[in-house]
């Protein structure tokens, strides 16, 4: 998935997060100042995001794989 085709599932799916939503490096990064709704939460998790819970965001990889890495993308 692209950044601009997961930008695209927020807006279609889940339209409150997207002003939430920024880019790092290659992958999409959403941060709420208090939990998000539980619907929020699975919807964001049927996209494919996944809470990093280190920086306290929503996290997409946009399909860039790596190992891991010793800074933030």
């Amino acid at each position: 998935m692209s950044t601009t085709t997961v930008l695209q599932s927020l807006k279609d799916r889940a339209p409150e997060t997207l002003s939430r939503a920024y880019v790092v490096g290659r992958w999409v990064w959403i941060g709420f100042a208090s939990a998000p709704t539980p619907n929020t939460c699975a919807t964001l998790k049927e996209i494919g995001f996944r809470f990093n819970r280190k920086h306290g965001v929503w996290q997409h990889n946009c399909g860039w794989v790596s190992t891991g890495a010793p800074y933030d993308p």
